[in-house]
């Protein structure tokens, strides 16, 4: 069964990528909730053991996913919240592992300002556009990717390997889904968000496959 599954993903994220190239809206809002589900079931088929934490992961990020089909501020915030949800357990899954200590703190400490003046750059882009508030939470939201991120960083630190240098990949490609994502919703011509919707998916199939491969591949 995995690897029918395994097939549906890819499947799905193919055509799905390929009407968001097209600009085809309507094609891509049909395939998108096979997305994330076919990569949960895949996950579950393959794994020995699979991760109580990792599969409320993706659950919650297939739940925002299917919330952020609708376009307003309303159900850009619940579809965030899923999604926070999503990274706090990210967060669980890369804990557990004392902090660097000397460099290699040295390193993680260049990451987070990199990830703070990013996640600072993405909402001053906006402006005024969303708003004082909903600006806060979208700040608040790219800090709390942030420091998933820097959870997985160290992660590879701990214990250097394919699976965890897949767990950095997919944890930044994440952070970057997230800030294209806000540019493309409260910027008439958004930087650097190529195909609009494009560069978003395919990000986050990235993040979300990368992290599910280092898990596998980490047991």
């Amino acid at each position: 069964m995995k690897y029918l599954f395994l097939a549906i993903f890819i499947a799905a994220s193919c055509f799905h990528l390929y009407y968001c190239h097209e600009y085809e809206h309507k094609k891509r809002l049909l395939t998108k909730p096979l997305l994330i589900l076919s990569l949960l079931l895949f996950y579950v088929t393959s794994s020995e053991e699979p991760s109580k934490v990792l599969v409320i992961a993706l659950l919650c990020s297939w739940i925002g996913d299917i919330l952020l089909m609708k376009t307003s501020d309303l159900w850009l915030v619940a579809g965030g919240a899923f999604f926070i949800a999503a990274h706090v357990m990210l967060i669980i899954h890369f804990s557990g592992i004392p902090f660097a200590s000397g460099i290699p703190l040295l390193v993680i400490a260049l990451e987070t300002a990199l990830l703070l003046y990013l996640s600072f750059r993405t909402i001053k882009r906006l402006g005024s556009r969303p708003g004082k508030i909903l600006s806060g939470l979208l700040f608040m939201y790219l800090i709390i990717n942030s420091v998933m991120n820097i959870f997985a960083l160290n992660r590879l630190i701990a214990h250097p390997g394919p699976a965890s240098a897949l767990a950095v990949f997919g944890a930044i490609n994440f952070f970057l889904s997230d800030c294209a994502l806000f540019l493309l919703i409260y910027c008439d011509d958004p930087p650097y968000v190529y195909r609009r919707n494009f560069t978003i998916m395919l990000t986050y199939l990235l993040a979300e496959s990368m992290i599910v491969m280092s898990a596998l591949i980490g047991q």
